[in-house]
C-alpha cells in the first residue's frame, strides 16, 4: 500500500483534495474517517479501481461541516480535523487534515502560503464604515509567520499612530484567530482622549515593531469613517472562506409581519387559541456601485448563518426570500425578506419622569 496523493495540513472544504492510495495487491484495505469528533464510517473495506487504486472523496466527507466562526466565538479556535485510518494487512497509516469550512479560486495551489497574506475576507481592501459599525476579521494559522497584527490610525490633519492589537499565528497549529477591529474597538477612546479628527484605519499583519508595513502578512485591510446614516442597518454574515463580514445596508427596511391565528368556537362563540404574529422585514441593499460590492452581497445571500446587528447585540436571522437582478455597469440593488430566527414579539421602552406641563403661549394673552 502507497499514498499517491495525501492530505494537506490544512485545506478549505471546497478545495480538499482526494485521498488516493494505490500498491494495493490484494489484502483487505479497511478505512476508517472520523470529523470533528464524529465517525463517518468505521472499519470499512474499500475496492480499488481497475487500476488498482482506491479514492477518497475529501470533499464529500467534508461538505456538511458546519460554520466556525460567529460574532462571538473566542478569539482564538482549534480548526475541525478530519481523521482517516487505513489498514491493509499489517500496514497501517494515519492521516489528518485541519478543515476550514469554505472555499477559494482552485488556481491557487499554495492555500498554506495564501493564508498567510490574507485574512478570510471577502470585503473590498478599502471599506467605507460607520464609527459603531462592528468588524471581525479571521485569520487561519497553515504555517509558521511569526506575524504581529497592528492598526494604523490616519488623521484628517495628516497625522498618523501606529499600535498592536494582537498577535498572529506563531506555530504550524492550525487555528483560527478572530480580530474585533471595529472603530470602537481599537481608536474611539485614543481619538477623544488626544481630542483627533480621525479620517481612516488600517489593520495588517507585519514581523518586527509595526512601524513599516511589509512584508504584509496579510495584507492590509483600510476602513474608511464615515458619518452614520438615518436609514443604516448592520447585518453580518459567514462568509464562504470560513470568516465573518459585516455590511451595512442602506436601503429602506418595511416591516410586514405575517402569521396564522389558532381558533376555535363554542356556541357560536369564537375564541382566539395562539396568534402567530410574526415580524418579517423586507430589506434593499439600496444602490450597489462596484462588482466587487456586489460580490460581497451574493455571499451574504448565499451564507449559511446571517445575523442583524440591533441595539448592540447580534440577532440571527433567516433569510426567507431574496430577488437579485444584476447587470454589468448600472446601478444594481437587492432585496431580501428576513425574520429573527429565535422569535422575539416583545417590547420594551424606558419611562422616566415627566416634566411639568407647559402651557400654550395664548393662554397669557390679555
Amino acid at each position: 500500500m502507497t499514498i499517491i496523493q495525501n492530505l494537506p495540513n490544512v485545506a478549505f472544504s471546497e478545495n480538499a483534495p482526494d485521498l488516493i492510495i494505490g500498491g494495493y495487491l490484494g489484502e483487505t484495505i479497511q478505512i476508517s474517517a472520523i470529523l470533528h469528533g464524529t465517525t463517518l464510517f468505521s472499519d470499512t473495506t474499500f475496492y480499488p479501481d481497475s487500476k488498482f487504486r482506491i479514492t477518497i472523496n475529501t470533499r464529500q466527507l467534508a461538505r456538511n461541516l458546519p460554520p466556525q466562526a460567529a460574532p462571538d466565538y473566542p478569539w482564538t479556535l482549534s480548526l475541525p480535523t478530519l481523521n482517516i485510518s487505513i489498514t491493509a494487512g499489517d500496514q497501517q497509516e494515519k492521516i489528518s487534515c485541519s478543515i476550514i469550512p469554505g472555499g477559494i479560486d482552485p488556481k491557487i495551489t499554495d492555500i498554506p502560503e495564501w493564508m498567510v497574506h490574507n485574512f478570510l475576507t471577502w470585503q473590498p481592501q478599502i471599506v467605507e464604515t460607520t464609527f459603531e459599525q462592528p468588524q471581525q476579521l479571521y485569520l487561519a494559522s497553515a504555517k509558521e509567520a511569526n506575524a504581529i497584527i497592528y492598526t494604523r490610525l490616519y488623521t484628517q490633519d495628516g497625522q498618523s499612530f501606529t499600535k498592536k492589537i494582537g498577535n498572529g499565528p506563531s506555530s504550524s497549529a492550525v487555528s483560527l484567530y478572530r480580530y474585533n477591529v471595529g472603530y470602537s474597538d481599537l481608536w474611539k477612546a485614543f481619538c477623544k482622549e488626544k481630542g483627533l479628527s480621525p479620517l481612516c484605519y488600517d489593520v495588517y499583519g507585519t514581523d518586527g515593531d509595526g512601524s513599516t508595513m511589509f512584508p504584509q502578512m496579510p495584507y492590509a485591510q483600510r476602513y474608511l469613517l464615515r458619518k452614520q446614516q438615518y436609514n443604516d442597518v448592520c447585518f453580518g454574515f459567514i462568509n464562504t472562506l470560513g470568516g465573518f463580514d459585516t455590511l451595512m445596508m442602506q436601503g429602506q427596511i418595511t416591516l410586514k409581519p405575517d402569521g396564522e391565528n389558532i381558533t376555535f368556537v363554542t356556541n357560536d362563540l369564537e375564541t382566539e387559541l395562539t396568534n402567530g404574529y410574526t415580524s418579517y422585514w423586507e430589506a434593499s441593499t439600496g444602490y450597489i456601485d462596484s462588482s466587487r460590492m456586489a460580490s460581497q452581497y451574493q455571499d451574504f445571500l448565499k451564507s449559511p448563518k446571517r445575523w442583524i446587528y440591533k441595539d448592540g447585540q447580534w440577532l440571527q436571522i433567516i433569510v426567507d426570500e431574496y430577488k437579485v437582478e444584476d447587470s454589468p455597469l448600472e446601478l444594481n440593488d437587492y432585496t431580501f425578506k428576513f425574520h429573527l430566527a429565535e422569535k422575539n414579539e416583545r417590547r420594551y421602552f424606558e419611562r422616566q419622569d415627566l416634566p411639568k406641563p407647559t402651557l400654550p403661549s395664548e393662554f397669557f394673552k390679555e
